[in-house]
């Protein structure tokens, strides 16, 4: 804030997000997601307001409330597909299957999941297949097919690739998966 720079602000707001989302906090860090995206907003950089966004839909998946979690990850996803931001685009777009797992919608989560694992894979990415094949995993594990969820589900969370952060969102669907095997 010393520097007057709204945007170095709105920065340490996303990443003070992100450390809380870390930690388990994930209110404060829906707070802090949310003022950095006010203050991308007033800067107007589209690709700090998918970012945000992107990060608010994370939080509140962890807070079970999906429709949210829904709404932000779509707004993610509009304001990284108004400066076509592929990684960002593909980032929101797998929160929009998680949050579609959450609220039961298995078909919808399904069909954005295999859209962002065929995305990541042809644009390299591996972070972005590791959590696309979570998310798949999870979405065959309530389909009843453990044996298969299981085999993915550890093979993705196992990868060196597979960043901390996206792991937040699979921590529910491993936990129902290894009660149900």
């Amino acid at each position: 804030r010393a520097t007057g720079s709204e945007a170095n602000v709105a920065f340490a707001m996303s990443k003070q997000g992100i450390v809380s989302d870390y930690e388990g906090d994930f209110a404060t860090g829906l707070r802090h997601h949310l003022e950095a995206q006010r203050g991308f907003e007033r800067v107007g950089d589209p690709a700090g307001v998918g970012y945000a966004m992107s990060r608010a839909s994370l939080s509140t998946y962890s807070l079970g409330d999906y429709e949210a979690s829904l709404q932000y990850a779509r707004a993610g996803l509009d304001a990284f597909g108004s400066i076509n931001h592929g990684w960002g685009m593909l980032t929101s777009r797998c929160r929009t299957a998680f949050a579609h797992l959450g609220l039961g919608d298995l078909a919808e989560a399904r069909r954005d999941f295999i859209e962002v694992l065929a995305g990541a894979t042809e644009g390299k990415m591996r972070y972005l297949v590791l959590y696309a094949l979570t998310g798949i995993a999870a979405v065959l594990a309530r389909e009843g097919e453990l044996h298969r969820a299981a085999t993915i589900l550890a093979a993705a969370l196992d990868d060196p690739g597979q960043l901390p952060q996206y792991r937040v969102a699979t921590n529910e669907e491993l936990e129902r998966l290894s009660g149900s095997l």
